[in-house]
This record gives C-alpha cells, sequence and structure tokens, in this order.
C-alpha cells in the first residue's frame, strides 16, 4: 500500500541524496552533480513557493519509494517530474506514483495540463508515464536533448 506526504524542509537532504543518484543524473536535462549548499538553499525556496509541490511516497513498511514533483509554469501549464530510490527501481512503483500524484495535483488544478519532458534514451520513464495515463505528444529536442513530451490533462 503507498502513501504520499508534502515533503518538507526536513527532506530536503533526502531529496539531494536521490537528485545525485548516477542513474538520476544520466536522465536528467542538468546531469550535473548538485551541490549540497545550492540544494539546500533551491529546496528551502521552492518547498515554500506555491509554483512547486513535492510529494513523498512511502511503501507499507514505511519506507521512502520516491517522489514527484510539479512545478506550474503558465496559467495552462505544469511540468513533472519522478525518481525513485535505486533499491526500490523495477518493482512497478513508478506509474502508481505517477497516477496518484496526478490524481492529488489535479484536485487542487483541474484545469492544468501536466507535460513530462522525457530524454528519448530513457524507455523505463516513458513506459510508466504511459502506465499512468500520459499521452505521447511529440519527439522534441528539450534543453539540448533528444526527448519526448508526454502530456496528461484532468479528463485523461
Amino acid at each position: 500500500m503507498l502513501r504520499f506526504r508534502r515533503a518538507t524542509i526536513e527532506d530536503s537532504l533526502l531529496y539531494l541524496e536521490w537528485a545525485n543518484d548516477a542513474l538520476v543524473r544520466t536522465q536528467s536535462f542538468n546531469s550535473t552533480k548538485i551541490e549540497k549548499k545550492s540544494h539546500i538553499k533551491w529546496f528551502n525556496e521552492k518547498i515554500q513557493d506555491n509554483h512547486f509541490l513535492f510529494l513523498l511516497f512511502e511503501n507499507e513498511h514505511n519506507e521512502k519509494i520516491g517522489q514527484v514533483r510539479f512545478q506550474i509554469i503558465n496559467d495552462a501549464e505544469s511540468i513533472i517530474g519522478i525518481s525513485i530510490a535505486d533499491h526500490h527501481r523495477n518493482k512497478g512503483y513508478a506509474g502508481n506514483l505517477l497516477k496518484m500524484a496526478t490524481e492529488y495535483f489535479f484536485n487542487q488544478h483541474p484545469t492544468l495540463i501536466i507535460l513530462a519532458y522525457i530524454k528519448k534514451s530513457n524507455f523505463a520513464s516513458a513506459k510508466s508515464f504511459s502506465k499512468a495515463g500520459f499521452i505521447f505528444k511529440e519527439e522534441l529536442n528539450y534543453q539540448g536533448h533528444h526527448s519526448f513530451l508526454y502530456v496528461k490533462n484532468n479528463k485523461t
């Protein structure tokens, strides 16, 4: 049984650990390692910003599974990101996290569209977004990388 809560400032170092995971860095659009000082400053600012939503997921054993993050970019669109703790990957969690997170997000922002930019090489992520009801829209160059764009609205 999965559950989630809004992340708090106390989760900053866990988010940093997940963000600096080798696979996460490889699949990120900016693959540079994140420095602790800059991450803490960024996280503390964003967690209090109404344009950001950080959700932290746990399983029935109180193990931290992963996170889903939303950033509202304008009156119509938001961007989603996800990461799964390394020892919980390939267990089928990602699709469920995305479904639960988007349902929660749409309860608060029913008119927004959620955009998921995924590196073309990240087949596992594309599969998870598709499983969670995201629709492939196009292949494009995003932040200098060959990427896929998947979208979801409150009706899909």
